[in-house]
């Protein structure tokens, strides 16, 4: 009898260390506070408004760069920034955030369910996450050359964390979704060792590759809300 006890007592044990475990890599995965607190919503609809309203900022900050890296490489009178863009775009490729669910949805015209709709938004807050990585990269260098630029990605990033991640994050909540923390995404690797090759052009071609990829995605939300109403009926 005292074996068999003694039996149960290690099974409990074991069985409380699995779940604290687990219970605590979850919590590992959200804790990155960038958003200390989780506002409740009442309308998820009103909530993706507020995105696409920072995002339009977002998109003119981003033309903002833009022209300003055009603006610098017209200067060098360099001619390779597309075929650098194209290089490195196509050996991250496969690294890149998938746009599956949005495709899913833009293509269906009967309505989505819950599910599916859950999954659009954990693609959508998957890739500005990754994005906010990407310009946390690239900041992280401290680049001479982008000095300006760098600025102009600093307002992105703090648009990027209270206003686009932070309400994506208050609509998974509501539906009992978690989500990666920034920390578990890599985001663009910025090699540290290209000061030494024409650093100017190869900060330029990083900085490109984010701003196209911002412009995609914000495309895509635009698109979700503006169809939102007639594919998902709550």
């Amino acid at each position: 009898m005292s074996t068999l006890s003694n039996s149960n007592i290690l099974i409990l044990i074991i069985m409380s260390i699995l779940f604290l475990s687990i219970y605590g890599q979850n919590e590992k995965q959200q804790d990155d506070n960038l958003c200390p607190k989780i506002n409740s919503v009442l309308c998820v609809k009103k909530v993706l408004l507020e995105i696409v309203d920072a995002a339009e900022k977002i998109s003119d900050i981003a033309n903002k760069i833009e022209q300003n890296i055009l603006k610098r490489e017209r200067e060098l009178n360099s001619k390779t920034l597309d075929n650098h863009i194209n290089h490195k775009t196509q050996q991250i490729k496969s690294n890149l955030p998938k746009s599956d669910y949005y495709d899913q949805f833009m293509k269906i015209k009967s309505n989505i369910n819950k599910t599916d709709f859950i999954h659009l938004i954990q693609e959508e807050n998957y890739a500005f996450s990754y994005l906010y990585k990407s310009i946390y990269n690239i900041l992280k260098t401290d680049d001479i050359f982008g000095t300006s630029i760098n600025n102009l990605f600093k307002e992105i990033l703090n648009n990027l964390q209270k206003n686009i991640l932070c309400n994506y994050r208050s609509i998974l909540h509501v539906y009992s979704q978690s989500w990666l923390s920034v920390d578990e995404i890599n985001g663009i690797e910025i090699l540290t060792t290209r000061k030494r090759h024409a650093p100017s052009i190869l900060y330029h071609t990083d900085s490109m590759i984010i701003i196209r990829l911002l412009h995609k995605w914000i495309k895509n939300i635009n698109n979700i809300v503006a169809n939102i109403d007639s594919k998902y009926v709550r």
